[in-house]
């Protein structure tokens, strides 16, 4: 993925989860918000937003290493792939999603050696550069957040390429933040 594209496509992706923000947000603006993670699979094209309310988070763990996102009572409150009659539609990320896959296919047919998380790293750099827009944070400043609120770049099968964003800024790795 060449530079350009990366900065371009990110800042598509913030506007899109600012859209989807909007979206939901009459439900959301009376809660607590305690975690946004985005959920990326670049090789089935998933793009997907969960959405963790300080109410849901479970007392005995970590803030952020309660990471198994399907358990949150809102995983997927935001779905690219969805048709748009659902509403959990996000019709604003499924060009965006579609767009990671052919990139994701297309790296892989250049270097089929390649492992997925090699792949993917772009993705998930691209997702996470999204997760520290300054458009995004001053619409997550309009809500009620937790004292530990953070947005979350997810891959569940690699935590040092999973990113932990805290006030726009990135915080570390889920692999660092583990570990502290």
């Amino acid at each position: 993925m060449l530079q350009r594209d990366r900065i371009v496509w990110s800042r598509k992706l913030a506007a899109a989860v600012v859209a989807a923000l909007d979206r939901y947000a009459p439900g959301l603006h009376s809660k607590n918000l305690d975690c946004l993670a985005f959920d990326i699979h670049p090789w089935d094209g998933i793009l997907n937003l969960s959405l963790r309310l300080e109410e849901d988070r479970d007392p005995l763990q970590n803030e952020v290493c309660g990471l198994l996102l399907a358990d949150w009572l809102h995983a997927q409150f935001a779905i690219a792939h969805e048709d748009d009659r659902a509403e959990t539609a996000w019709p604003e990320a499924r060009p965006l999603a579609e767009i990671m896959q052919a990139g994701f296919n297309a790296a892989l047919e250049a270097d089929p050696a390649a492992s997925y998380e090699e792949l993917a790293s772009p993705w998930y750099e691209a997702c996470r550069d999204a997760a520290c827009h300054k458009h995004l944070w001053a619409k997550l400043a309009t809500f009620t957040r937790s004292r530990e609120f953070c947005v979350i770049v997810a891959n569940v099968d690699y935590s040092e390429r999973s990113f932990v964003i805290r006030d726009g800024v990135l915080a570390g790795t889920l692999a660092e933040y583990q570990r502290s």
